[in-house]
């Protein structure tokens, strides 16, 4: 089952956004989150590599990936620089979370999350 749930903020150029992402569950290992410039609105399917009912949304090759520790819930920060050339660019995020007992995967995997940079 696919059960977190990640927190899209409004970034705007300048400042600093927290994602959060909460319902982690309580045996996951680490849970890893990915920014992207690019990503996949409808998501890719991943129930044929074991994971049944996740889908992945953001592409962590064009992008960065970050790990955190805890729960329920676990929070990154992301400065968005100012500058206006980044005004008005999609940016994905997805969380994943390595869970040994949550499917033959071994992961569970959040609901994507899509914010267009604001200008000033």
């Amino acid at each position: 089952m696919c059960s977190s749930d990640l927190c899209s903020p409004v970034p705007t150029l300048g400042s600093t956004v927290t994602w959060t992402t909460s319902n982690v569950p309580a045996t996951a290992l680490v849970t890893g989150q990915v920014f992207s410039f690019v990503g996949v609105p409808l998501g890719i399917d991943l129930s044929s590599i074991g994971a049944p009912s996740c889908r992945q949304y953001a592409l962590p090759a064009a992008g960065t990936s970050l790990l955190l520790f805890g729960g329920p819930s676990v929070s990154t920060a992301l400065t968005i620089p100012n500058n206006a050339a980044f005004a008005g660019v999609s940016l994905y995020a997805q969380s994943v979370s390595l869970d040994p007992n949550a499917n033959a995967f071994g992961a569970v995997f959040s609901n994507g999350s899509l914010s267009f940079l604001q200008g000033f």
